[in-house]
């Protein structure tokens, strides 16, 4: 038996290759006539990720969070729970507390009463305020 060197040896894995890259992509350009390439339709979810037939569309839509308009600031001494849930990272315990620990003479008071990480409060402080009482 005779060994390949050289472009003779690796000829057969290259010509492999060529077919193989060839056909695949042929196939993301030609898709099966049954299928499209983008199409969703609502059978090809999960029948527990679909909605029952006998629960209304209207009940499983939920009412729309009042969310600030972008740029606005919300001032930490009058601000309602549902502004303050309304920042990144805020949750509704974290906005009961800061709310419990009101008034506050500068935002940075939320880090020191440790109500809020440094973490947590440099994702808010461009959105929060404090105003004189």
């Amino acid at each position: 038996m005779t060994h390949r060197t050289g472009l003779a040896a690796i000829r057969p894995l290259i010509l492999t290759w060529g077919i193989m890259t060839l056909a695949t992509g042929l196939s993301f350009l030609f898709p099966r006539f049954d299928q499209t390439a983008f199409a969703v339709s609502r059978s090809t979810f999960p029948p527990q990720v679909q909605r029952p037939p006998d629960i209304a569309v209207e009940r499983l839509d939920r009412p729309p969070r009042d969310r600030p308009v972008v740029g606005q600031v919300i001032d930490l001494n009058t601000a309602s729970l549902d502004q303050l849930v309304t920042l990144p990272g805020i949750d509704e315990p974290t906005a009961r507390s800061i709310i419990a620990g009101r008034p506050y003479r500068t935002g940075n008071e939320l880090v020191e009463k440790r109500i809020l990480s440094e973490a947590e409060y440099e994702m808010i402080k461009d959105r929060v305020t404090v105003r004189p009482e």
